[in-house]
């Protein structure tokens, strides 16, 4: 039967671990506020602009009638300027078509580009080792708290000599928080900016505070198991 000295450091350890994770899982990741990429269904969205393309249409029609009216002073030319007009819409039609279509080709390039996806990613990248680190730090401190008080515990037992001995050498080793996330990190820097960036990096995300989680309480059992559980026997 386990004695009340080893349950309540089993429950002190996981309560520690249980910190951590929550602590951890406070943590959400600051997606960009917009993403400026600008995918074909976006611009299927905006389309082109018909009424700029019959305005385009009228402005040059009518151009075309000043041009040919003002010019030829013979009726039957002046008759001509019907075809000068129809010209002169088909040709303004076609431009502002064109013109829309470069600006829209514009926008893809400027959107492309508005916003550094590699310092964003740089900073994302930056959190994440910060965490890490401050989660080795919380364990290492916590482990050194509670080493140091089962060690003062140990010496008020009514232990032989060698069982306070053997007591202490389990109680002074405490396992470090190893974090090994690189597959992560990794999938994160190689992340491409496109439509599904956001969707991406938040699942990578989250892979990565998963795989933090499992650590921890892998780390938690192998402290109990091989060290902790051995002091109150």
């Amino acid at each position: 039967m386990e004695n009340k000295e080893s349950k309540q450091l089993q429950e002190f350890l996981a309560k520690v671990a249980l910190s951590l994770i929550y602590k951890l899982q406070q943590i959400e990741l600051a997606l960009p506020v917009s993403s400026s990429i600008i995918t074909n269904e976006e611009f299927s969205d905006r389309g082109i602009n018909a009424t700029k393309i019959i305005l385009g249409g009228v402005v040059t029609a009518s151009l075309g009638y000043a041009i040919a009216y003002y010019t030829n002073t013979n009726e039957n030319e002046i008759e001509n300027a019907k075809l000068y007009t129809g010209i002169g819409a088909l040709v303004g039609i076609i431009s502002s078509y064109l013109v829309q279509k470069k600006k829209q080709s514009l926008k893809t390039d400027s959107g492309q580009t508005s916003l550094d996806y590699k310092e964003y990613i740089k900073e994302v990248l930056k959190d994440i080792r910060k965490t890490n680190e401050q989660i080795r730090q919380d364990w290492e401190m916590a482990m050194k708290q509670l080493t140091e008080s089962q060690r003062k515990h140990i010496k008020e037992m009514p232990w032989t000599d060698e069982q306070k001995e053997l007591a202490i050498s389990n109680a002074l080793v405490y396992k470090s928080v190893i974090i090994t996330d690189y597959h992560y990190t990794d999938a994160i820097e190689d992340l491409e900016p496109d439509e599904n960036f956001n969707e991406n990096i938040n699942l990578l995300y989250k892979k990565w505070k998963g795989g933090i989680v499992d650590i921890i309480n892998d780390t938690k059992n192998e402290q109990w198991n091989n060290y902790f559980s051995k002091i109150y026997v």
